[in-house]
């Protein structure tokens, strides 16, 4: 499987989108310079020309400058996925701009009510950070987690993006 990889900055740090097939395999966003981010991405891929993704880089980097713009077309790779994991990615994918949701209530989404740890797991582990918009969901007791350099700041700014506070966030 020959794997290409596009390196591009945008309003919230350095970004990166891993793809094999006509499929995003994985990104990577928030990075503080392109060194960080090549870092974190590993060396055994090729790097390929921002032209190469324009579609997908011009969406990316619209969504980082704070504009509203739909991710949903962007296509990701589920091979990997457990039926499980899927069902809550999918359902996450769902989560519309601005709207902020809890473990429990995307975990009632996906079907499995009584799972909400396990979507926190699953959102923990998202290889798809903005395309799977796990930002967009919080702990019952406050912002919950991100694993994005910069965490829960990052969190923070990406739902301050899209007209949400932290306040707004943990509320419902």
């Amino acid at each position: 499987m020959f794997t290409e990889l596009v390196v591009f900055s945008t309003d919230l740090g350095w970004t990166g989108i891993l793809t094999s097939e006509g499929l995003i395999q994985r990104t990577w966003i928030g990075h503080e310079n392109r060194s960080s981010l090549l870092c974190r991405a590993g060396t055994n891929h090729a790097v390929v020309p921002v032209k190469r993704h324009s579609r997908m880089v011009g969406a990316l980097q619209k969504y980082c400058s704070g504009k509203r713009t739909a991710l949903d077309s962007l296509k990701i790779d589920e091979s990997w996925m457990t039926p499980f994991q899927k069902q809550v990615t999918r359902a996450c994918r769902s989560i519309g701009w601005g709207q902020v949701l809890t473990y429990g209530q995307l975990a009632k989404i996906a079907g499995s009510p009584r799972a909400s740890r396990a979507v926190g797991s699953v959102m923990a582990n998202n290889r798809y950070p903005l395309i799977v918009p796990c930002h967009r969901v919080c702990s019952s007791t406050g912002i919950g987690g991100f694993s994005a350099p910069n965490g829960v700041a990052l969190k923070q700014r990406l739902l301050a993006n899209e007209g949400r506070s932290v306040a707004d966030a943990i509320s419902h």
